[in-house]
């Protein structure tokens, strides 16, 4: 049973080497709607993983609802599989498996319609950093000064679970953080989410959380949709630090002792 993701991308290429060479050995298919990149994001994509499929987005901003709507149009496209939508901030850990592990471990599930949700943790540190690849990426992450939080634990604003699932469409709320089909009662052991979501603040990621907010409508600016987009550069050093000293966050190896352990492992074999 194939793996599909599913992510949108508008002028990504500090984050998409990054994103594509930690996924392109998890997925059997990865689907990339691209909103009118003018960077060098769709090249980047085809150099990492030539067979990707680009779909251009039939919308021409990041209206809320029309976003979740194309994504689900597209996972309706795929039969038998297991499906996620990630954000390019999303980097899903599969403890090791990869897409013949990842298949096996789908396979028990093909006669049953199901949806997993997976924690999402999200990294932060005060100090400025520029990881040139994955392994530095990852390693930095298992420093003694980087802190994490389990998102469903922490303030408005942060991101919770994502999703994955084999039904036709993820059938998901607003944002894609809930799914109206059933869900398993547990989180699923086998896979978690690390979000980059303020993390790593360096120029070119601030750059990046810059330019959206040109691309967000009206119609979400009224009804309070997609508010983190017009956060300014201050207010995202202030949210930093606040968070960072806020009690519910912890250095990896208290908040999740397998994730820390994998990261390390997966830092020094690559």
């Amino acid at each position: 049973m194939n793996f599909i993701c599913i992510i949108h991308i508008y002028n990504e290429e500090y984050l998409l080497p990054f994103w594509l060479n930690h996924h392109k050995d998890i997925f059997d298919k990865i689907v990339i709607i691209d909103y009118q990149s003018t960077d060098n994001s769709i090249e980047i994509c085809k150099s990492i993983i030539p067979d990707c499929i680009i779909v251009n987005s039939r919308n021409k901003e990041f209206k809320a609802q029309d976003v979740d709507s194309e994504v689900m149009d597209i996972e309706n496209t795929f039969d038998n599989c297991f499906k996620i939508c990630l954000n390019i901030t999303e980097f899903l850990i599969t403890y090791g498996k990869k897409k013949n592990e990842c298949r096996i471990l789908f396979e028990k599930y093909k006669n049953i319609n199901i949806t997993f949700k997976l924690n999402n943790y999200v990294p932060l540190t005060l100090k400025e950093i520029d990881p040139k690849n994955n392994n530095e990426l990852f390693q930095i992450m298992c420093h003694d000064d980087v802190k994490f939080a389990n998102d469903i634990k922490t303030k408005k604003g942060i991101r919770n679970y994502r999703y994955f699932h084999n039904y036709k469409n993820g059938n998901y709320d607003l944002g894609r953080h809930n799914s109206f089909n059933y869900i398993d009662g547990n989180e699923s052991s086998d896979f978690d989410i690390i979000s980059l979501y303020l993390y790593p603040m360096n120029n070119k990621f601030m750059a990046r959380k810059m330019q959206i907010k040109t691309r967000i409508p009206e119609y979400d600016i009224i009804n309070g949709f997609g508010f983190q987009h017009f956060w300014s550069e201050n207010y995202i050093y202030k949210l930093i630090i606040d968070t960072y000293n806020n009690k519910d966050y912890y250095n990896l190896k208290i908040l999740n002792t397998k994730l820390y352990n994998y990261l390390l492992t997966e830092c020094i074999n690559m």
